[in-house]
């Protein structure tokens, strides 16, 4: 089995998928958190320990069979600032897949979060520090780039581009073959209906840029 090191302690829905992974088919010792919060040295949280901060990780780095997974699964910004932290000390990423979802005929990069419920068509390509989250749906030859995230129950048409830090809020729709720019935003239940430029925040059934109403 390999070795795990969980970075961010402040929430357990990535160590869920890890243990439900794990029991499908046993892939990952997990060692325990990595964490910067003084009040969380020296804890545990669910059962596992507070190894340390940022600190310890080229100590961890040693060991040739420790990967890391980034449990900082808020704004981009925030993961982004993890993996390049982690990449500086030549950290190997973990990919976390809920075990029920299909992967098949789907191209991965690395250090993605694909949780329980989501639903994957065929020629999807995802690009690395990707999170889709429970029940999400992700249609056929679709490009979903770098530190994009798709929040709950949203819908993602065929043929669709997310681009590099994108977010889909939840319970979303992007019609078919429709682009969602770079860094731009997509508000809870709103139904793209046109590509939405870079750096834009859309809300609204059909969505519209912010303030346009």
């Amino acid at each position: 089995m390999k070795k795990l090191v969980v970075y961010g302690a402040a929430h357990a829905y990535g160590l869920k998928v890890i243990e439900a992974a794990n029991r499908a088919e046993p892939t990952w010792q997990v060692l325990g958190f990595l964490d910067d919060t003084p009040e969380l040295q020296g804890t545990t949280r669910w059962g596992l320990p507070v190894l340390g901060g940022r600190d310890f990780i080229a100590e961890l780095t040693r060991d040739p069979e420790v990967e890391f997974y980034t449990n900082v699964r808020g704004h981009w910004s925030h993961l982004m600032q993890v993996t390049e932290l982690l990449d500086r000390h030549g950290c190997r990423h973990a990919t976390v897949v809920d075990p029920h979802v299909d992967m098949n005929l789907v191209e991965i990069g690395r250090g993605c979060y694909i949780s329980i419920g989501t639903l994957i068509s065929a020629d999807v390509r995802i690009g690395d520090f990707v999170s889709l989250f429970p029940n999400c749906m992700i249609g056929h030859d679709v490009l979903i780039e770098s530190y994009a995230s798709v929040s709950q129950m949203a819908s993602i048409g065929s043929y669709c581009v997310l681009k590099a830090r994108s977010f889909c809020g939840a319970g979303c729709v992007v019609l078919p073959e429709r682009t969602v720019g770079r860094e731009s935003v997509v508000g809870a239940g709103a139904v793209v209906t046109r590509d939405v430029p870079d750096g834009v925040r859309v809300f609204g059934p059909p969505a519209q840029p912010e303030g346009s109403g």
